[in-house]
Formats: C-alpha cells, sequence, structure tokens
C-alpha cells in the first residue's frame, strides 16, 4: 500500500454482536451497546480516552432514547464531557456516512482523533401518538416508529419490501433464487462462527439477565439447518403474489460498530495499527423505487474514483437488505461472487439499520487482514433511494 502521512486511516475496527429482535440486547438501548464497544476499542489501542476529539453515530431509531444517542455513549464510554459527538441518520446507510463523516472532518482538520460508526436498537424501537394538538373526541393512532421511520419509504410511503418486489418482477428474480442466496448467506455465516472468524471483530457486551451478568458474545440471527430447510415454506411478507419473505429479506436487529478513524501520521504517532485507507468515496440517488440496485451506481464510482476494475478487488462487502436486491447487483456489477460476502450478509447475520453501513466495514477490513487482501470494497444500499460505496486499500 502506498501511504503517505495525510491519508485517512482506519484503526481498531469492532462491533458488538447482532442481536435478534427483542433478543439478547433487548434490554440496552443502543447507547449502552455502543460504550461497550467504545471501550473495548480504547482497551485494545491502549489510547488516552482525552485524545478522542470527536463521535459520530449513524442511527435511525432515536425517539425515546434522549438527546443525542453519540454523546451518551461517549459519556457512557467514559470520555471526557467536553467531547464533540454527534448522530447520522441516512437510514441504512447512516453507520457508513458517520465514518464518511470522520473522513471529511479530517480533510478540514487533520489534528484530530476521531471514533466513528453506528448503533442500533430497534428492539427498543418506540410507538409514539401526537396529542400535541388536543383531540377532544374520538380514537387517537399509536404510530410504530420502527416501521415508519425505519422500514417505510417516506417519498412512495410505501414498505421497502415493496419496492424490492418491484425489482425482483422487472429483473425476473424468482422466489427460488432468492432463497437459494439466503440459504447460501446463512451457510457462510454458521462456519464463519464456528471457525471463530468474528472473534478478533466482535466485542463482548455485558447484559443483566434475571439479576445476573452476562457475557453476550456472538450473533444470534443465523439460521440453523432446521430452519433453512423451512425457507420454501414461509409466506410472502409483503404481496400475496410476491417472492420475498421473512426468510429471504435481512432481519431486525440490535447491535454497534466503532472504529477509529485518523490521518496516518496521528496512527502511527499513537501507536495505532491501521487497518487500510480510505481510497474513494461514493454516494449516489436513485429513484426511491430502484434504491435496492443503486450500490451498482455507487460502486461503479468508486472504482471509477479509486481508478481501479471490478477485477482488482480482493474482497466486496454488500449489504443484504434483500436476496432479490442483491441478486441484481451481483449480476450487474459481474464481479466475482466467490469474494462477496464470503462470511455471510446482512441476511444471516442481521440488518440493525444504523449500525450496518459500519458493520459490513468492519467486517471487511477484518477478513482484508485474515487474507492480507489489498483492496476492497463495500456497499449499501439506502431507502428513499440513495446508496454508499467506499474503496479500502491495504
Amino acid at each position: 500500500m502506498n501511504i503517505n502521512d495525510k491519508d485517512i486511516v482506519l484503526s481498531y475496527p469492532k462491533r458488538s454482536p447482532i442481536g435478534k429482535f427483542k433478543g439478547s440486547l433487548a434490554d440496552l438501548n443502543a447507547h449502552e451497546i455502543t460504550s461497550q464497544v467504545i471501550n473495548d476499542i480504547m482497551t485494545s489501542s491502549k489510547l488516552e480516552k482525552n485524545r478522542i476529539d470527536y463521535v459520530i453515530l449513524g442511527n435511525v431509531l432515536s425517539y425515546g432514547q434522549g438527546m443525542n444517542p453519540a454523546k451518551k455513549s461517549a459519556i457512557g464510554a467514559g470520555l471526557p464531557e467536553n467531547i464533540i459527538a454527534y448522530n447520522v441518520n441516512q437510514v441504512c446507510g447512516s453507520g457508513l456516512q458517520a465514518i464518511i463523516q470522520g473522513h471529511n472532518t479530517l480533510l478540514a482538520d487533520p489534528n484530530k482523533i476521531i471514533l466513528a460508526g453506528g448503533q442500533e436498537s430497534m428492539s427498543n424501537a418506540t410507538h409514539t401518538i401526537n396529542l400535541r394538538k388536543s383531540t377532544h373526541l374520538g380514537d387517537s393512532t399509536f404510530v410504530d416508529t420502527l416501521v415508519n421511520d425505519g422500514l417505510t419509504c417516506s417519498i412512495n410511503n410505501i414498505h421497502m419490501g415493496l419496492t424490492v418486489e418491484h425489482l425482483a418482477d422487472k429483473y425476473n428474480i424468482s422466489r427460488e433464487m432468492q432463497d437459494n442466496y439466503s440459504m447460501n448467506s446463512h451457510i457462510k455465516a454458521k462456519q464463519a462462527q464456528l471457525d471463530n472468524v468474528f472473534e478478533d471483530e466482535i466485542s463482548k457486551i455485558k447484559v443483566i439477565k434475571k439479576k445476573q451478568e452476562h457475557m453476550f458474545t456472538h450473533d444470534e440471527h443465523i439460521r440453523d439447518q432446521d430452519s433453512l430447510n423451512t425457507l420454501d415454506h414461509l409466506r410472502p411478507a409483503f404481496s400475496k403474489t410476491g417472492t420475498i419473505t421473512a426468510g429471504n429479506a435481512s432481519g431486525i436487529n440490535d447491535a454497534a460498530a466503532v472504529m477509529l478513524i485518523s490521518t496516518y501520521k496521528n496512527a502511527t504517532d499513537n501507536g495505532l495499527k491501521v487497518f487500510g485507507k480510505i481510497k474513494a468515496i461514493s454516494c449516489v440517488g436513485s429513484d426511491p423505487m430502484e434504491m435496492g440496485i443503486a450500490p451498482i451506481h455507487a460502486s461503479t464510482d468508486a472504482l471509477k474514483k479509486a481508478g481501479w476494475s471490478v477485477k482488482d478487488l480482493d474482497l466486496i462487502e454488500c449489504n443484504e437488505a434483500f436476496a432479490a436486491s442483491s441478486i441484481i447487483v451481483d449480476n450487474e456489477m459481474k464481479w466475482d461472487k466467490a469474494i462477496v460476502n464470503v462470511n455471510g450478509g446482512s441476511i444471516a447475520l442481521g440488518h440493525p439499520i444504523g449500525a450496518s453501513g459500519a458493520r459490513i466495514l468492519v467486517t471487511m477490513l477484518h477478513e482484508m487482514e485474515k487474507r492480507d487482501a489489498k483492496k476492497g470494497l463495500c456497499t449499501v444500499c439506502i431507502g428513499g433511494g440513495m446508496a454508499l460505496a467506499l474503496c479500502i486499500e491495504r
């Protein structure tokens, strides 16, 4: 890797295990999960906590969490009270956009060290009711913020799954193709888990159950073989005649993923291990109904900026919001499927929406180190019609 002092690099990428909806992490708010991940990073890096200048965290479902969950995460981890912290909401791209914001901050002020990533507790998404304008007569309706703010396209006012049903129909992606893709994601993730592939990237999370302290150490969304055998029995989730089910779409989950961002000079001056440098960034917009395939445009743009071709890539992490859209992206990009989501993707591992963009980067950075891979790309589709892509070099 050719690198100079001003290059922006990533260090100590960490994530929590990914919890099921109302699973092992459900009793913790997003900031409580994140604080523990930050503590693990600070311990591993041996960096003094007063050296952190910013905390930037993606978060989508912030109702009821209190003011500025990023700041709460920082204070919960013992960082100084004068720390600068803020949240980013770009839906499924939030965690990756937070890292991009860290990158952009360093372009303006290269002397800073930043913690950036994403956080989400979908289990704790609230129901809201607007009583600010007094209701004198009649019923009032609660709004499920998980569905309204996290899973529904606010542009077209339809569930995200219906946008991908549109794509599956347009590109002739069958139910069988989607179920096979999903099964492969789970098989890869289960094997990676059995082989302890995720051990270095996971921060153990302390949880209290029945007044007893336990350590949550492993992703719990991955299906076992018996469950996989029933994929073709699941009913369509969004349309009676549709092909998308709970089995070939990503899950509803809880997690946090964070890393250090700095210039190469600051990393070396502080003894930080460098996992890779940010080579190129792309953010694109698209038709909201085709958001699922927007990673095609973001990935193509990022590769062009990096001066790379698809054949130059050693590893790819493409967030699996839905099997149908992931299949289309793979086919249109014509990249080697053997290097895509090698340890399973979000269909198997889970999709905590504010954290997933950072999670895929954490996983890719660790796998690049294991393989001594030189060039990687991660990309994520975003509700409302957008996508992000990052090229990483090491």
